[in-house]
């Protein structure tokens, strides 16, 4: 009858006959002075890389994801899984094992011939790996500096003014329900700390309909009725806030033609009759 063994019982085959070499063949070659928790040891030694055993003379070529698996607090029977035997005639009892092996570094065609020591705490758990040469550390295992966090987005808001105000109006009192509710929300993100030292531009603008200076006297009014709001309804410091009434220069909107009958282009042009806001540091 067939036997079939579980990946735990090859395992402890192959502590075994790690055993069973170790006393043939000695410990191997032992650091000295080994922490408890095998984080450090007073003298690292490393053995010749022709002292590797037979199994291992040539070394191995580990993939980069089994290296980025290892880390302290792994056991002997994982490092196993990961990385095989050791290569240096070590048993099952010694507190550091050595490996040869070739590693592919970022860039580079060749392979490099690196060796890495594991040492181990008196639990028998990885307490710290060690590279020589010291530049053999995997991109793996590198400890990545954090990462800076994302520039904050600029703040930029716009509303149509249609929303605010109705047709060719600006006073206070014109303003619609609707536009209300918005500048309630845009005063509540001004005053957020991220903004409060920030200087905050207001921009109206006005369509194309009727004399330049009188888009342009509107969109001042406009401004200035909004400003108004957010300062005294809203609760945005005046000296932060400066606005400006742009008239009709910076249209946006499209395809708007002059023999498009009047009301078709009063709704055409909606997307010129707007104001943003944005915010600067103050220099």
């Amino acid at each position: 009858m067939k036997t079939f063994h579980t990946p735990g019982v090859r395992i402890l085959r192959l502590l075994t006959v790690l055993l069973s070499t170790a006393a043939l063949m000695g410990c191997g070659t032992l650091s000295k002075g080994i922490e408890n928790d095998g984080s450090s040891a007073q003298t690292l030694v490393w053995p010749a890389p022709q002292d590797a055993n037979s199994l291992a003379k040539d070394g191995t070529y580990p993939t980069p994801e089994s290296l980025g698996l290892l880390h302290p607090g792994l056991d002997k029977a994982q490092v196993l899984r990961l990385l095989g035997p050791p290569h240096f005639h070590e048993g099952f009892g010694p507190r550091e094992w050595d490996y040869l092996v070739h590693l592919r570094q970022p860039g580079a065609s060749d392979f490099t011939t690196c060796q890495l020591k594991l040492l181990f705490g008196k639990d028998g758990k990885v307490g710290s790996l060690h590279w020589k040469p010291a530049g053999c550390l995997p991109a793996t295992q590198a400890v990545a500096a954090p990462a800076p966090p994302p520039p904050a987005e600029p703040y930029a808001r716009t509303l149509q003014l249609d929303v605010l105000f109705p047709f060719d109006l600006w006073e206070m009192k014109d303003l619609q329900p609707e536009g209300k509710r918005q500048l309630d929300t845009f005063a509540a993100e001004l005053r957020a700390p991220e903004l409060m030292a920030k200087r905050i531009t207001l921009r109206a603008y006005a369509d194309r309909l009727g004399g330049a200076a009188y888009n342009l006297r509107l969109s001042e009014r406009r401004a200035a009725t909004i400003a108004r709001y957010l300062t005294q309804q809203g609760g945005v410091d005046p000296s932060r806030l400066h606005s400006v009434g742009m008239g009709a220069s910076d249209p946006v909107s499209q395809g708007c033609s002059n023999a498009m009958p009047r009301v078709a282009l009063i709704a055409c042009l909606a997307p010129d009759r707007r104001v943003t806001l944005t915010a600067a540091d103050v220099p």
